[in-house]
């Protein structure tokens, strides 16, 4: 069982004088229709009416426990049905409390997720006979933060002092049906001698609703969940030894097929849930479970009977995130074995605030104040939904037998306050009003602000939104439509009109509770939840070159950030034709707020065509069609190939011949103008080509190969050439034996590499290629003498840089870096950085040019290195087109002669 937290936005604009929803928090004020999606635990329960039996005023406090819990908008209720209190001696049944609770429930309009567990004495196959059964009402706190590195699984070593009600029934394994077999078909009666099967079977029967054997009224429980939280063994929590369940999860497999057959044999509607997971205990159990899953052999049962659960249920406390990555977690593991699309359910999650009774007045792990309470309620809600979880169920509605205040709602017997609601209940209301009905749309955690934005039928977007950080922030907000209603945590209203944009003040987050991430707020600052009415059309965008070949690529992207898009076409026309419909679909489930795409369009040489990309939203708003101004290309023969030709220093060098070749004798050039840009008109398309600059007073590098024409103008073909004398030997890497040109001096551990990822030529050099372990170099350098007497004396290179790394370390600087360095004077005791940690971002290749006139005349290590922190977010960088010479080309000056005089001839 984990709780977990909710962020809030507060002191955002002065809210005097709205309608305040939970004003005087009465059960009848402002009764709203339950929201089918939320839920609370023991709003009534067996155990509250046998422990209220004698107590005269329980008729009139049950009432208002359910006048509570309509008026907070719950649609369910969750409790435990204990096998033993049911079963009281073998085949001995008494729902006599159970049939008044469940009656309870569903005559008030309660839905009810009804809990089968604890193994009676006389069928347990272990533990201790006198150890006090677990009971749900009195479990603890475990909350740390969702990982999916936690351990392995927990052992059931030393449980022989847990319950006898942990441990799993006997008989367990005997046929489900009496016919000796477990396929399920109408009429077959239970086999007698699994008792599970048979408690289950019975207990369904009796609240099937179908009038036969029914309890009085014939109330019907919707869903059945097969134990608590399986995956809690002893030993995890000190004050509840016992956990939950102590058989293997291979046992528990079999536990939840003999239960879930019995159900359905009993009730064919109903809805069969695992035993809810609480994963902190034993992190791995369902890992364990899978695995026993995939084990069983009978693989045609197990499709038939749905693997024999319909829902997975889990519990999430404390920390609102949980709500979204513990259940992203589980939904990956149900992927992972073909189980994708299976209902996930969180039936039970909330936050205790230690502020108030019982709490104990101090703040403490994974709890809150009131008001964070209230928070996370709403936060949970938004990030559990935008999970797409189905149902979620806040533990719980009073605190009754707990140690700690989850409830929303004060026990009667609370010192100062009993029976007053606190702030949770209101901003459960205002959840369950809010968020009603909807479907998730997208989250944005850009700039400390947590936005989650759902589309609400029939045409509105309803966006929550809270502050991450622990400074107040403002933010401002693109709308949607002319205004919104925004809603604080109070139920506090106020009705915005837009201008350009909506700008909001989020109060800062102030719950640090959570002690595995020490400075991190476990719940944010106070939620808003912002309702528009969505009547902007989608946007539409369409790529295309102006020239295009005669096959082309068309890409196209439409967007919808208000309610998401309902439909996407893309339209085209030839010449002046009309318009044709040629591409039509839905965006993707994961991303209902844009559709993007690409497909190949033939067209005839000579003929212009015109593109439109169209979408329609879910509030029924459509982008203009036909558009004003269509993205139009002509196809043309052939295609053209630009760029620039540049020094090292990035002066544009003019009279460059770029030359391009086709490896077959094909050639095409073109000489470059003044500002070093040249074009190559006239080219195949399909072809693959090498292309090459030169000019006289320049070195030149190898020829690019393997350029292809994407479409009808390509741009960005740069060169830089290289001094005439390039004091650096074998700069381009070429060569099988490149690398003996060049040294790993000094070493680094990981040693370089030639690529075939080069920028011209064959080859380059990589750096990092290999990292595997603690922080370290990789480096690459050659001994040089840098020239004298020479104008500028430059080094310049190319390099290319991918990394995973994108955090900055506690000095505000790089963890991975590259770097070039000269070393200089005897035994290259000095050390000079050209560059100090500045190339670390990814980058594709570009080019760097340092001064070496400090230098000049001397010889130096030249060195290029890779420093990498961390083999999980590796760093590689590329060097090629490595030069060491003057800027300026040496141009030979003309002479000039003068006549010669006899000094003193007079002459």
């Amino acid at each position: 069982m984990l709780r977990l937290a909710l962020l809030a936005l507060a002191g955002l604009l002065t809210l005097g004088g709205f309608a305040n929803l939970a004003q005087g928090h009465g059960p009848n004020s402002n009764l709203q229709p339950p929201n089918s999606a939320f839920g609370l635990c023991f709003v009534n329960s067996a155990e509250l009416e046998r422990d209220n039996v004698a107590n005269p005023d329980w008729p009139a406090r049950r009432d208002l426990r359910y006048e509570h819990a309509l008026a907070a908008g719950a649609a369910w209720d969750r409790w435990p049905i204990y096998w033993p209190e049911v079963e009281v001696a073998p085949g001995v049944f008494d729902y006599t409390r159970h049939d008044l609770a469940v009656t309870a429930d569903i005559t008030r309009g309660l839905q009810l997720n009804a809990i089968l567990m604890n193994t009676p004495p006389f069928y347990s196959t272990g533990g201790s006979l006198t150890a006090p059964a677990p009971r749900l009402e009195q479990r603890p706190l475990i909350v740390p933060t969702i990982r999916r590195d936690l351990g392995g699984l927990k052992t059931l070593d030393g449980c022989d002092s847990a319950s006898a009600a942990t441990f799993p029934p006997r008989n367990l394994e005997a046929p489900v049906f009496d016919d000796g077999t477990d396929i399920l078909a109408p009429g077959k009666a239970i086999n007698p001698d699994n008792h599970w099967a048979r408690f289950v079977h019975r207990t369904v029967e009796r609240y099937d609703g179908d009038g036969v054997d029914d309890a009085p009224g014939s109330p019907r429980i919707a869903a059945w969940e097969m134990w608590n939280e399986p995956d809690f063994p002893c030993g995890v929590v000190p004050d509840f030894p016992s956990g939950f369940w102590n058989g293997t999860p291979a046992q528990y497999y079999r536990l939840l097929q003999v239960g879930y057959l019995a159900a359905k044999a009993a009730d064919p509607e109903a809805v069969v849930l695992l035993g809810g997971q609480a994963y902190f205990p034993n992190p791995t159990w369902f890992d364990a479970f899978l695995a026993a899953l995939e084990a069983d052999p009978n693989k045609e049962a197990q499709a038939a009977y749905g693997f024999y659960f319909d829902v997975l249920p889990l519990h999430w406390y404390s920390n609102p995130r949980n709500a979204l990555d513990g259940t992203r977690l589980f939904a990956e593991k149900l992927a992972g074995h073909g189980l994708a699309g299976k209902a996930i359910w969180i039936n039970e999650s909330g936050v205790p605030a230690w502020d108030d009774f019982p709490g104990k007045g101090q703040p403490a792990p994974y709890q809150a104040t009131a008001q964070e309470q209230a928070s996370y309620v709403i936060q949970n809600a938004a990030l559990a939904l935008h999970a797409g979880v189905e149902r979620l169920f806040h533990f719980q509605l009073y605190d009754d037998g707990q140690g700690q205040a989850y409830g929303l709602i004060r026990n009667p017997t609370h010192p100062s306050q009993p029976d007053v609601p606190r702030p949770a209940y209101t901003a459960y209301r205002v959840a369950a009003t809010y968020l009603r009905d909807v479907s998730p749309l997208w989250r944005s955690t850009l700039n400390g602000m947590e936005r989650v934005a759902f589309f609400s039928p029939p045409d509105q977007r309803t966006l929550v939104l809270w502050n991450t950080q622990s400074v107040t922030q403002t933010r401002t907000l693109w709308p949607t439509g002319p205004s919104a209603l925004l809603v604080d945590q109070a139920g506090i209203t106020q009705t915005l009109t837009a201008a350009s944009v909506y700008t909001l003040t989020l109060p800062p987050a102030t719950n640090f509770n959570q002690p595995e991430t020490p400075g991190v707020p476990m719940i944010g600052g106070k939620p808003y939840i912002l309702i528009e009415r969505d009547t902007r059309p989608p946007s539409a965008q369409i790529t295309l070159p102006a020239i295009s070949p005669p096959t082309f690529t068309v890409t196209w992207r439409v967007e919808d950030w208000g309610t998401g898009l309902q439909g996407v076409r893309v339209w085209y026309r030839a010449d002046e034709d009309d318009w044709t419909l040629w591409q039509e679909g839905s965006p993707p489930a994961d991303r209902p707020y844009r559709a993007e795409g690409s497909a190949s369009f033939e067209g005839d040489v000579g003929h212009a065509y015109c593109f439109a990309a169209w979408g329609q939203d879910r509030a029924g708003n459509e982008t203009a069609f036909p558009p004003t101004t269509p993205q139009c290309t002509t196809v043309a023969e052939g295609g053209t190939l630009t760029g620039t030709v540049r020094d090292v220093l990035e002066a544009p060098i003019a009279g460059a011949r770029v030359t391009v070749t086709d490896g077959e004798g094909g050639s095409w050039s073109a000489t470059t103008d003044d500002s070093g840009v040249y074009r190559v008109e006239g080219l195949p398309f399909g072809e693959s080509y090498g292309v090459a600059a030169e000019k006289e007073g320049y070195g030149a590098w190898p020829a690019r190969w393997g350029v292809r024409l994407v479409a009808t103008s390509m741009a960005g073909m740069d060169f830089h050439l290289p001094p005439a004398l390039n004091a650096v030997a074998n700069g381009g890497f070429e060569g099988a034996s490149a690398l003996e040109d060049w040294d790993d001096h000094p070493p680094g551990k990981t040693l370089p590499a030639l690529s075939d990822e080069a920028l011209s030529g064959a080859h380059s050099v990589v750096l990092g290629s290999g990292f595997v372990g603690d922080p370290e170099n990789s480096t690459i350098g050659q001994v040089i003498r840098v020239p004298s007497g020479v104008i500028s004396p430059t080094l310049s290179f190319s390099y290319k840089l991918v990394t995973a790394e994108t955090a900055l370390g506690p000095d505000g600087l790089p963890n991975d870096w590259f770097e070039v360095l000269v070393f200089s004077g005897p035994e290259w005791t000095q050390r000079h950085e050209l560059s100090i940690r500045e190339m670390w971002q990814n980058a594709d290749w570009t080019h760097r040019h340092f001064p070496m006139d400090p230098f000049a005349g001397q010889e130096v290590l030249l060195v290029f290195n890779l420093w990498q922190s961390s083999a999980e977010r590796p760093t590689r960088v590329w060097v090629d087109e490595v030069a060491v010479g003057p800027a300026v080309p040496f141009v030979a000056q003309e002479r000039i002669y003068l006549p010669l005089m006899a000094k003193g001839t007079g002459h």
